[in-house]
Parts: C-alpha cells; sequence; structure tokens
C-alpha cells in the first residue's frame, strides 16, 4: 500500500486524535501514532480537548515497546536515584507537559530526590550537547530506542549513567539498572510508580479509528505484525540503529484499556503529585 502523511501538529498529538476520533473514515484506511503520554493525561483529565475516549481506537501495534529512561552525564557524582537524594543536580526538559518536564518533578515528590528542573531544551541532541558543556547534569526522559538509534555514542563509550527505567519489566540490555516500581518505598508509592510505568509502557502506539470492522482490525494487525517480522524490514531498521522491539496489538489495546480503567483513588494520588500542564 502507499502511505500518505498527513501531519497534524498542535497540542502534542490531540489534533490528530481528534480527527481520527471524529472525521476519519472508520474502514482501516486512516492511521495515527498518538503521544505517548496521551491515554495517561486523558484518564486523569488533563486534556478535555480529547474528544474520544483513545480506548475505543483500533490498536495495531507498537515498532518498539521500549522503556524511558532518566540518566546523568557521567561527570556527576550521582550514580544512583539514592544519591540522587542527597545531592542537587540539573535536569533538562523539554517543556511544560512533556514526561522529560514532570518526571523530575515526580521522582523529587515520591522518592525525595533533589533534581533541579531546566526547561526549553527542543530535544534530546541539544540536552546531550548542553550535557558535554557541562550546562547540566542530566536529561529527565528518553526512550531506550531513541538513545540508541540518535546517541548511540552516549551507551558505547559510556558517557552517561542510567539511573533508573521506566517500564513494566526490565530492558534486555539493562538488567542492572532498576525499573521505577522497583524504588517504590511504600505501598501508597508503589500503587503511584506502577501507574506511571504502565502508562508509558504505551510508547508510540499506532492504531486506526474506532468501529473498524473486527476482520479488518485484524487484517492490520497482522500485516504489522509480519512487517516488523520481515528480514528485509530487519535489515534496514538495523542500519538505521532503530531498535524492532514490537507490541502486538492485542497487547496494546489490553494495556491502554487497563491505563483508562485505573481505580479513582489511585488516579487522584497521581494527579496531586504531579505538575499542571501549563
Amino acid at each position: 500500500p502507499t502511505f500518505v502523511p498527513q501531519n497534524m501538529p498542535a497540542g502534542g498529538g490531540i489534533l490528530a486524535a481528534n480527527y481520527i476520533a471524529e472525521i476519519a473514515p472508520k474502514d482501516g484506511t486512516y492511521l495515527t501514532m498518538i503521544g505517548q503520554g496521551l491515554p495517561m493525561d486523558q484518564t486523569l483529565g488533563f486534556t478535555p480537548q480529547v474528544k474520544a475516549d483513545v480506548s475505543t481506537f483500533g490498536w495495531i501495534g507498537n515498532i518498539s515497546d521500549s522503556n524511558i529512561l532518566s540518566y546523568m552525564w557521567h561527570t556527576s557524582p550521582i550514580k544512583t536515584m539514592q544519591d540522587a537524594t542527597k545531592f542537587e543536580a540539573t535536569m533538562a526538559g523539554t517543556g511544560a507537559g512533556s514526561s522529560s518536564s514532570w518526571l523530575p518533578a515526580l521522582y523529587n515528590k515520591v522518592l525525595g530526590t533533589k533534581f533541579k528542573l531546566i526547561n526549553g531544551y527542543p530535544g534530546a541532541a541539544e540536552v546531550s550537547l548542553a550535557m558535554e558543556r557541562g550546562e547540566i547534569d542530566g536529561y529527565g526522559s528518553n526512550p531506550w530506542s531513541s538513545l540508541l538509534s540518535v546517541s548511540p555514542n552516549l551507551v558505547r563509550d559510556h558517557l552517561v549513567t542510567i539511573l533508573v527505567q521506566i517500564g513494566v519489566r526490565k530492558e534486555k540490555a539493562l538488567p542492572n539498572v532498576p525499573l521505577l516500581s522497583d524504588l517504590a518505598r511504600n505501598a501508597e508509592d508503589k500503587a503511584i510508580l506502577d501507574f506511571i510505568s504502565q502508562a508509558l509502557s504505551v510508547g508510540r502506539p499506532v492504531g486506526t479509528t474506532p468501529g473498524v470492522p473486527p476482520e479488518r482490525l485484524a487484517a492490520l494487525r497482522k500485516a504489522f505484525d509480519d512487517t516488523l517480522a520481515d528480514p528485509e524490514f530487519l535489515t534496514e531498521a538495523a542500519r538505521a540503529n532503530a531498535e524492532i522491539n514490537p507490541m502486538d496489538g492485542v497487547t496494546l489495546q489490553r494495556l491502554i484499556e487497563d491505563v483508562m480503567n485505573t481505580p479513582q483513588d489511585v488516579k487522584d494520588k497521581v494527579k496531586a503529585i504531579l505538575p499542571e500542564r501549563t
């Protein structure tokens, strides 16, 4: 098939999500990738602009089930999250509402760290340069897959110290880096960190409109799965240093539904500690 990109910037993907929910034909010919935090933001009530429940979309799969990482430049004295409770350190963020901005605030409130957020960096490449120059000490949020594809030298040359990984299971290459949920100090904190971990493990999911006939959604899911197992595709991905660690559509659908159906008491606790979206 021929794919025709239709970029819809604005609102962190909300415009595109609304288009898929309300306007696009419900026949499987329109696909989208929503922002990683949208299911969490919607279930917490942070995105009233979203016109549809994203759990009703037809979710097809995720190219890479990649954990979010928080890390420090190798010269920093902070080598663990426990160290970060003793020393103040600056963390780069890309703007209000992004996980790179609110995760350090979460760490401070739940884990007792002393991170100072410096917002306004355009992206991971600019953050890496700022760390190298000594402007900031670390980065609040970057997917493992992105780190490998955009800045593999940071891993290869041991230029960063990864403090924590956020997901439901550890990356195979990072067995000694703790999961965020492992750092909980009590049952209440664990409920909060489990929710965050599950919500961010959604990644950048590929989906289609609500109401697509089941047989057509099944065909899209099979085509997606077959593509990500295709030798030629995997060869091209390897050339681009793109990690392929797929999540199938059925698993993804269940994960997003679980996030959206989180008990209200847990959502209230999460909302109470996250900074406002501005």
